[in-house]
C-alpha cells in the first residue's frame, strides 16, 4: 500500500497537549487483565503480562524519539474522543468507550472498543486509533484487509463491558482508524485544558461567596465549542466510509455473508447517528469547514482497497 501519511520532522508536545496528556490518562485506565485470572488462569494472564511488557520495552527502547511523541499523541488522541464521545454525545447518547488491556493494544492493535446500545443490546466496534502523521496507517489497513482476506475480523481479549453484561473475548469486532491533525488536537486539548480550568476558578469563587456569572457563561461557551466541533463528524464520515468500503471489499473477494453482515450492522447505527446530527452538519457546512482528514483518507482506501 501506498503510504500517504508519512511522519513529518522531529516535534515536542504543546504545553496545552503535554498537559492534557498528563490529565486524562490518568483517568483513561485501560482494564485491568489481573481482572481475568478467574476465566483464563493466573498461568495465561500472567504470560500475557509479561508478553505486553516485552513489547512496552522494545517500543520504549527505540531510538526514533518522533515516534514515541506519535504515540503519545495517538493516546491523547483516543482519550479526548473517549472523554467527549461520552460527555458531550459526540456519537449519540447510548455509547460507551471503553479503554482496551495494554495486551490488546499491543497484540492486537485496539485501543478502544466502542459500545452502541440498541433496542436494550449491546454491540461492539473496535476502533484502533492513529493520527495522520504517523507512518503505520498502511500497517493498520494492510491488517484490516488481511483479517477480511482470512473472514476473521478484531479480537479483543481482555474485555469487561460498560454496562456489566459481558467479560471475556470479544471476537469478529469491525475495526477502524481514525486520522486527525495535529491541528485539531492542539485545539482539544487547549478548549479541554481551559474547561477545567474555569471549573476550578468557579469552584474557588464559589467558596469565597463571589458572583459566578461570568465565569459560567465562559464554562458554556467552552463546552458549546465543544458539542459542536466539526472533529465529530469528520470521525463518523470516517468511520461510514470505512465500513463500507470494508464490506464491499468482502463481498467482492466472496468473503462469508456473516463477515458483511456485521459491517452492515455497524454501519446501520454510524448512519442513524450521522442522521441525527444533520443540524450540526449544516451549520458545519456554512461556517466552511473542510474535512480533509476524510478526503485523504478517502483517497487512499479508493486506491488500495
Amino acid at each position: 500500500m501506498g503510504n500517504r501519511f508519512e511522519s513529518g520532522p522531529q516535534f515536542k508536545l504543546s504545553e496545552a497537549e503535554e498537559k492534557t496528556h498528563e490529565l486524562m490518562i490518568q483517568t483513561n485506565e485501560p482494564i485491568d487483565m489481573g481482572d481475568f485470572i478467574d476465566l483464563y488462569g493466573s498461568e495465561t494472564v500472567e504470560r500475557d503480562i509479561q508478553y505486553t511488557e516485552e513489547l512496552k520495552k522494545k517500543f520504549n527502547e527505540q531510538d526514533d524519539k518522533n515516534q514515541r511523541e506519535i504515540k503519545k499523541l495517538a493516546d491523547l488522541f483516543e482519550a479526548l474522543i473517549s472523554n467527549f464521545v461520552e460527555l458531550e454525545d459526540w456519537m449519540g447518547e447510548d455509547i460507551f468507550m471503553v479503554k482496551t488491556s495494554e495486551y490488546d493494544d499491543y497484540k492486537n492493535g485496539v485501543d478502544v472498543v466502542a459500545e452502541f446500545l440498541k433496542d436494550g443490546k449491546f454491540s461492539h466496534l473496535g476502533l484502533a486509533i492513529d493520527v495522520t502523521f504517523g507512518n503505520y496507517l498502511d500497517k493498520k489497513f494492510q491488517r484490516i484487509k488481511q483479517e477480511i482476506q482470512e473472514g476473521q475480523l478484531t479480537k479483543v481479549k481482555y474485555f469487561m463491558s460498560e454496562g456489566g453484561d459481558f467479560r471475556g473475548e470479544l471476537k469478529n469486532i469491525p475495526r477502524v482508524v481514525l486520522a486527525t491533525d495535529r491541528a485539531t488536537i492542539k485545539e482539544l486539548s487547549t478548549l479541554w485544558t481551559d474547561l477545567t480550568f474555569l471549573k476550578g476558578r468557579l469552584k474557588d469563587r464559589r467558596e469565597r461567596g463571589g458572583n459566578v456569572s461570568d465565569i459560567r457563561e465562559k464554562i458554556q461557551e467552552t463546552r458549546d465549542k465543544l458539542k459542536d466541533h466539526p472533529i465529530q463528524l469528520e470521525i463518523l464520515h470516517q468511520i461510514r466510509f470505512q465500513l463500507e468500503k470494508f464490506a464491499e471489499h468482502a463481498e467482492k473477494i466472496g468473503q462469508r455473508e456473516q463477515l458483511t453482515k456485521k459491517y452492515k450492522a455497524t454501519l446501520e447505527i454510524i448512519n442513524q447517528i450521522i442522521d441525527a446530527k444533520k443540524d450540526l452538519a449544516n451549520k458545519i457546512k456554512e461556517e466552511g469547514y473542510s474535512y480533509s482528514q476524510f478526503d485523504r483518507l478517502q483517497t487512499f482506501l479508493k486506491e488500495n482497497f
